[in-house]
C-alpha cells in the first residue's frame, strides 16, 4: 500500500468501532513475529497529560542517546504523527509499508477470528516500525484506560499513570473508582509505578500495585515540583526527591506541565538505573527541547491566540487556569469545538465566563461532533454559532482586538483542524 491506499484502509476498519480487548492484537503480532519483544518499554496512561509525559519523557530519551520509538495518539493533521522515531514522524511511505505488512498479517488470520479494529492495526504498525529501525526504547501512551488497550501486551521498566478523572464514560464506567481500575491495567508485577493520582484513584491503584510487589511513586508524597514562572516559551520549576534537588527548564507552559515534568523527571530517574545514559543533563536537554502541538500553543502575541486540545471537565480546569495565568485581566475569545460523548456541560462551564465570549463550531465532520447548538446551551458568555470554522476563527480574532486573547479548544479533531487552517491560510 502506498500512503493514501493505507489511510483508505483504515478509514474502513474505523467504522467497526472501538473493540476493547488483548485477543486480537496479540494474534495478530504473531502474525508479525512478535515485533514488540526486545526492546525497553515505558508505558504511560492517565485522563491528562499523557500524550506531554511520552513526549517529554522521549525527548529525554534522545537526549541520552537512546535510539527511541514513541507512540502516541490521536493525531492531529496526519496519521504519520502517532508514530514517532528518532525525534521525527514516520514517513508517508514508512507509514503506508507497514499498514501494508499489518493488513497482510490480519488478512492471514482467517475465518473464525474476529478482524482487528483500527487502533489495534495502527498499534501493531507501530511496534513493526520500531522493530525495523532497531528502536532501543519505546514510550507507548496508551488509547484509552489501560487494562484492554491495544498497547497493554508488554511489559515495560516503568508504568506512569498520569492522574484520573472521569472520561469515557460508556468505556471506562461513570466513577473514579472504575475509571482508576481500567487505567490500573497497566501495572505490571515488579515494574515501578509514577503517579500523580489522589484520593479514591490512589487507593485503588495501590490496591492493585501491592499484592504486585511494585514501588509506588506519587506525586507530592514522594516527590515534588514547585514552578518558578515563565512564559508560554519557558517556563523553570525545581524537582525535589528524597535528598535530590535539581532546577529545570520546561519548553511546555501552563501548571499542569509542571505535574507532568515532574512525573517525569521521576520516571527518568528510576530508569537511570537500567539505563545509565540518562543523566540529569540529559532530563534537562530533553525538557528544554520537547515539542508537544496543539497543548496550549501560542499562534500569535497580539492578539494573544491559543489552541489547546483540552476535552474534558479536568482539561478545561487546567486551561482555565492557564488562561488567567497568562491573560490576567482579559475576556476571551472562545472557539469551542467538542465531541458529543464528552461532558459538555462541563467543558463549557469550566471555561467561559460570562464576561467572555464564545463561537461554537462542529469539532469535525464526523458524526461523532457534538451540534454547535449543543455547546452554547451551557455557556454563560456572549453566543453564537458557525459551520464555517475558517470564518469562526477570523471572526474571534477580529473581536479580540489587538489586546484580547482568544482561545480554540475543546478536541484533538478541532485542533487539528486549526493547525491546517493555519498553515495553508494565516489568519494574522
Amino acid at each position: 500500500m502506498n500512503y493514501q491506499e493505507s489511510l483508505k484502509y483504515l478509514a474502513e476498519k474505523g467504522n467497526q468501532g472501538i473493540k476493547p480487548g488483548l485477543e486480537r492484537i496479540n494474534i495478530l503480532l504473531k502474525k508479525l513475529g512478535c515485533p514488540q519483544e526486545g526492546i525497553s518499554y515505558v508505558h504511560v496512561t492517565g485522563t491528562n497529560g499523557k500524550g506531554s509525559v511520552t513526549s517529554m519523557l522521549t525527548s529525554i530519551f534522545e537526549a541520552a542517546g537512546l535510539k527511541t520509538g514513541k507512540f502516541t495518539s490521536p493525531h492531529l493533521e496526519k496519521w504519520n504523527e502517532r508514530i514517532n522515531i528518532r525525534g521525527r514522524d514516520v514517513t508517508d511511505e514508512e507509514f503506508g509499508e507497514a499498514v501494508s505488512a499489518v493488513a497482510g498479517a490480519a488478512k492471514a488470520l482467517g475465518e473464525g477470528l474476529e478482524q482487528p479494529s483500527q487502533f489495534e492495526l495502527v498499534t501493531a504498525a507501530a511496534f513493526w516500525l520500531f522493530r525495523k529501525a532497531g528502536v532501543d526504547a519505546a514510550v507507548l501512551e496508551v488509547g484509552m484506560g489501560g487494562l484492554w488497550d491495544a498497547t497493554n501486551v508488554i511489559t515495560p521498566e516503568c508504568s506512569i499513570i498520569t492522574n484520573v478523572a472521569i472520561d469515557h464514560i460508556e468505556y471506562l464506567g461513570e466513577t473514579i473508582e472504575t475509571v482508576a481500575r481500567e487505567k490500573a491495567g497497566i501495572i505490571k508485577p515488579g515494574v515501578p509505578v509514577v503517579t500523580a493520582a489522589e484520593s479514591v484513584a490512589l487507593n485503588t491503584l495501590i490496591d492493585k500495585a501491592a499484592p504486585l510487589h511494585c514501588a509506588m511513586y506519587t506525586f507530592r508524597l514522594d516527590f515534588t515540583a514547585i514552578g518558578l514562572g515563565g512564559d508560554f516559551e519557558k517556563q523553570r520549576f525545581i524537582f525535589r526527591s528524597g535528598d535530590f534537588v535539581a532546577n529545570f527548564t520546561l519548553a511546555l507552559a501552563g501548571d499542569h506541565q509542571v505535574a507532568n515534568a515532574a512525573l517525569t523527571v521521576m520516571a527518568a530517574r528510576l530508569l537511570s538505573s537500567k539505563h545509565p545514559e540518562i543523566t540529569v543533563t540529559a532530563i534537562q536537554k530533553g525538557l528544554e527541547t520537547v515539542k508537544w502541538p496543539g497543548r496550549l500553543e501560542l499562534y500569535s502575541q497580539s492578539p494573544c491566540v491559543i489552541l489547546d486540545g483540552a476535552h474534558n471537565p479536568s482539561g478545561a480546569i487546567a486551561l482555565r487556569a492557564a488562561l488567567n495565568k497568562y491573560c490576567p485581566g482579559k475576556s476571551v475569545s472562545f472557539v469551542l469545538g467538542i465531541m458529543k460523548d464528552k461532558d459538555i456541560k462541563g467543558i463549557v462551564e469550566e471555561l467561559v465566563n460570562e464576561d467572555d465570549s464564545l463561537i461554537a463550531v462542529p469539532a469535525d465532520a464526523s458524526a461523532r461532533a457534538a451540534g454547535p447548538e449543543e455547546i452554547i446551551k451551557y455557556s454563560r458568555g456572549k453566543n453564537s454559532v458557525s459551520y464555517d470554522l475558517e470564518k469562526a476563527l477570523a471572526q474571534a480574532i477580529a473581536g479580540a482586538g489587538a489586546d484580547g486573547a482568544v482561545c480554540i479548544a475543546g478536541s484533538l479533531y478541532l485542533a487539528g483542524q486549526v493547525k491546517s487552517i493555519w498553515k495553508s491560510h494565516p489568519l494574522l
